[in-house]
C-alpha cells in the first residue's frame, strides 16, 4: 500500500460541508426507502466525510501536476461512477476518520462490477493534512471481511 502524507487548503473543509450537505438532502427519500442505506442518523456526517476526501484526494493530485477527472459531487441521484479517473485508472476514494483502527471497503459495492482499480483512503487531520493510502482493488479481495455494525467490509488494520 502506498503512503503519502499532504497538505490541502482551509477552504476543502468548509466546500465539503455545504456540498455533503447537499449530496445527503438529494439523497434523503432513496435512503429513507432502502434500509441498506441507512446509518442511524449520521447519513450526513458520512455524506460530508466522503466529499471531504474526494476533494482533499483531487487537491492533491492537482498539486503534483497529474491530470484527472474529478467526478460529479453532487447529482439528484447516488454517482455509481469512479470517484477520480486518471487516464485509464479509475479509483473510489474512501475518507477515514483519524481515530480509525481500520480502513474498510464495503462488500456488497466492492463486489459491484464498477470498473473500480483502486481505493485511496485519505484520513485529514485538524491541522489541514492528511495521509493518503493507495491500494489497488485486487488487493482489497485478500483483505478479511467481518460485519460493522451496518454492513460486512473488508478491513485492513492501519499501522
Amino acid at each position: 500500500m502506498r503512503h503519502i502524507h499532504t497538505k490541502y487548503p482551509d477552504y476543502i473543509n468548509e466546500v465539503s460541508k455545504v456540498i455533503g450537505s447537499l449530496r445527503s438532502k438529494s439523497n434523503k427519500e432513496i435512503k429513507k426507502k432502502v434500509k441498506y442505506f441507512q446509518r442511524d442518523g449520521k447519513e450526513e456526517e458520512l455524506d460530508v466525510m466522503g466529499v471531504k476526501g474526494e476533494l482533499i484526494f483531487s487537491h492533491y493530485l492537482h498539486s503534483i501536476g497529474v491530470e484527472h477527472k474529478l467526478n460529479t459531487l453532487l447529482n439528484d441521484k447516488p454517482v455509481s461512477e469512479p470517484d477520480i479517473i486518471i487516464g485509464d485508472k479509475t479509483i473510489d476514494v474512501k475518507c477515514t476518520r483519524s481515530t480509525s483502527p481500520y480502513f474498510l471497503v464495503n462488500e456488497r459495492a466492492h463486489l459491484k462490477d464498477k470498473n473500480i482499480g483502486f481505493y485511496a483512503f485519505v484520513m485529514p487531520f485538524k491541522n489541514n493534512t492528511a495521509d493518503i493510502y493507495i491500494s489497488s482493488y485486487d488487493s482489497v479481495n485478500k483483505w478479511r471481511v467481518k460485519n460493522f455494525k451496518y454492513t460486512n467490509a473488508y478491513y485492513k488494520l492501519i499501522k
